[in-house]
């Protein structure tokens, strides 16, 4: 297969920045947190992985780390109550989360704090906390891909927006973004903005992946959010 029918490693591909970092060390964080954590990868099995997730460089890693399932994204604003009942319905074995956001999680499900991509991660099972390195990964370099190589995307499913139950592939999140890109290309990208509805899709799209697609930079709201 084609790698850029992936969306992580389409996104890797095109040259974008979120803040100081590149689409592609995020990435590359991504795969590495599964590689240097068999814990992660066995909550996993057979299971889903959740975003709970307000910052952009956080969602690029959630989507390579995810381990080749559907993302299930979650809204920061539900109740307690309402996101373990997500968490239950789409049989979520762990959530890629923050620090501040964790709390809204039921004590049971394990989480994945991103606050320090992709310099590190930390994983938290009940009352165990584990901190994954990942300070010595490496950016991507897609070994045959051509520049300006574009692929139909891949048929499988890679987000799953949470409230709704609705699906969609890698290849509908890359062409839409494509075209939102497209359409925006030589413009400049705006800051997404702290709080920002990035589980649903079309802002996911708007905000994060059509100007990544497109090679661009999305500058952080806030220079505090920029881990170095």
């Amino acid at each position: 297969m084609n790698p850029l029918a992936l969306l992580p490693y389409a996104l890797a591909a095109a040259g974008g920045h979120v803040g100081a970092h590149s689409a592609s060390a995020l990435t590359a964080a991504g795969f590495t947190l599964l590689q240097r954590s068999a814990r992660l990868v066995r909550l996993l099995a057979g299971k889903q992985a959740a975003a709970l997730l307000e910052q952009p460089q956080q969602w690029v890693v959630a989507f390579a780390a995810s381990d080749g399932r559907a993302l299930v994204g979650l809204d920061p604003a539900l109740s307690v109550d309402a996101l373990a009942g997500l968490c239950a319905t789409h049989n979520v074995g762990a959530v890629f989360t923050t620090a501040a956001l964790a709390p809204r999680l039921p004590p049971h499900v394990p989480r994945v704090l991103l606050d320090q991509v992709p310099r590190a991660a930390q994983l938290h099972v009940e009352t165990q906390v584990a901190t994954v390195d990942l300070g010595s990964h490496f950016a991507l370099e897609l070994v045959g891909v051509q520049e300006g190589e574009e692929s139909a995307g891949s048929t499988e499913t890679c987000y799953l927006e949470a409230a709704t139950g609705k699906r969609r592939s890698h290849g509908e999140l890359l062409q839409q973004a494509s075209a939102t890109g497209s359409a925006r290309r030589g413009t400049q990208v705006a800051p997404v903005a702290r709080g920002a509805a990035l589980h649903e899709p079309s802002v996911l799209v708007a905000a994060l992946l059509a100007p990544l697609l497109a090679g661009a930079t999305i500058p952080l709201e806030h220079a505090g959010d920029v881990v170095t």
